[in-house]
């Protein structure tokens, strides 16, 4: 809106060209995806305003100036994903994302990536991009404002895409492009319907119609957020990403956590636990037996141990589903969690397998910062497993390196760790001499 002050001219012009450039530059300290919107000036500018090419693109220098180092700091601060930019898996995202544009698509926070295909698929999605890029141009003409508004959505995808972030479409992706789309198909009804009929009723009513259908979906995306499982429950029945049945086992091993005599994590409140227990044991006899025991708040009750434990076996069935369809992910804090619930249903065996295996991942992370927490983690409670089992020497090892790791990386992850290392040297020079 500043920037269309601007260019209507008059005594306070320059005034609001500074504070377009100043609101670009907070804007885009908010979200990169806008960072290619003064292409959307530009398009303004020549469609709509029929203003030169070059004194359009002179007057766009500082916010093509803050766009690039805006881009070269989050793309420096992004972590290695392993993805390059395609033309397959742009197209296939650019699809995915217009469809979910529409507001009847089903929304999920993690889906499978597209993945690259063959060089007749990539040379096809070239041409399908080019195509897409330059249709909306060949209607400027007929079409000015529509123009503008389809390189709005286009240009506000670019960002996210030439980034080849590991998950191309993302609801989050289509807020800033959604605003396009939006005035694009409210200006398409009231066209469409002006061909047939002079009142306005119609294409207000076929709004309303279309904004109601839109709210029923909202609502029921946001009632996921809210259930006692997690959000991740939902999306288990919508995507097969990998990510989403290890998030939804951690949620279920986070909860077991917050139950028992002895609970690891602040308890849930009873009516918190009376809605997860509603949901997880909604078909089965126990919940009549339990409810009243969760409403006195009881605490090591048989009942309650058994809904831990069931608890933590749906986090098996996750963490295996999660398993199966991680294909080339590298997830070492996957199997470091992994390992944690394996600790907590007391199979040392399987335990150790998952915190030598979480190692061997994080080796091959080209996320060095989570890759250097997954190690520091896993050697400390490889110390504490060994430990447990009264090999306090090679508890000890693994105590030290994992002591050694954390200040060489520079975390502070477990500050009790050498108060945990002292008690160990204490307790080996107890031993008798061997």
């Amino acid at each position: 809106i500043a920037y269309l002050q601007y260019r209507k001219g008059g005594s306070r012009a320059r005034s609001w060209y500074v504070a377009s450039i100043a609101l670009f530059a907070c804007a885009l300290a908010g979200k990169l995806s806008v960072a290619t919107f003064p292409a959307i000036f530009l398009a303004a500018d020549l469609f709509l305003e029929k203003r030169p090419l070059a004194k359009s693109i002179a007057d766009k220098i500082p916010y093509l100036a803050a766009g690039i180092l805006m881009a070269l700091v989050v793309a420096a601060a992004q972590p290695e994903t392993g993805a390059r930019p395609d033309p397959y898996v742009l197209a296939a995202a650019l699809l995915q994302n217009a469809w979910l544009m529409t507001g009847l698509g089903d929304y999920v926070i993690y889906r499978i990536p597209p993945e690259p295909q063959g060089l007749l698929l990539e040379a096809g999605a070239v041409l399908f991009l080019a195509a897409v890029f330059v249709t909306p141009w060949l209607l400027r003409k007929r079409f000015p404002m529509a123009t503008m508004l389809f390189y709005w959505i286009l240009f506000a995808f670019i960002p996210t895409q030439i980034l080849s972030f590991a998950y191309p479409v993302s609801d989050r992706y289509l807020f800033f492009p959604s605003v396009a789309a939006v005035i694009l198909v409210a200006a398409a009804v009231f066209r469409l319907a002006g061909r047939f009929t002079k009142k306005t009723i119609v294409p207000l009513a076929s709004l309303a119609l279309l904004a109601a259908l839109w709210v029923i979906k909202t609502r029921s995306y946001l009632a996921e957020w809210n259930d006692p499982r997690s959000v991740w429950y939902a999306a288990s029945l919508k995507s097969a990403d990998p990510l989403v049945f290890y998030n939804l086992g951690w949620q279920y091993m986070d909860q077991a956590a917050r139950f028992g005599d002895k609970p690891r994590k602040t308890p849930l409140t009873p009516d918190a636990s009376m809605a997860l227990a509603n949901s997880v044991w909604k078909d089965d006899q126990r919940l009549q037996q339990f409810l009243p025991v969760l409403e006195r708040g009881e605490k090591g009750s048989a009942v309650e141990k058994e809904f831990q434990q069931h608890l933590r076996q749906l986090s098996v069935s996750s963490y295996n589903e999660a398993l199966a369809r991680k294909g080339k992910h590298i997830m070492p804090d996957f199997f470091f969690h992994r390992g944690l619930l394996y600790l907590d249903l007391g199979n040392t065996k399987e335990a150790r397998a998952s915190f030598l295996q979480a190692l061997e991942e994080a080796g091959r992370s080209g996320y060095a910062e989570g890759s250097r927490e997954v190690m520091v983690n896993v050697h400390y409670n490889l110390g504490i497993l060994s430990w447990t089992e009264g090999d306090y020497r090679q508890a000890l090892q693994w105590m030290k390196l994992a002591e050694d790791e954390q200040v060489r990386f520079g975390g502070n992850w477990f500050p009790d760790i050498a108060v945990h290392r002292s008690r160990l040297e204490q307790i080996i020079r107890s031993l008798p001499q061997q």
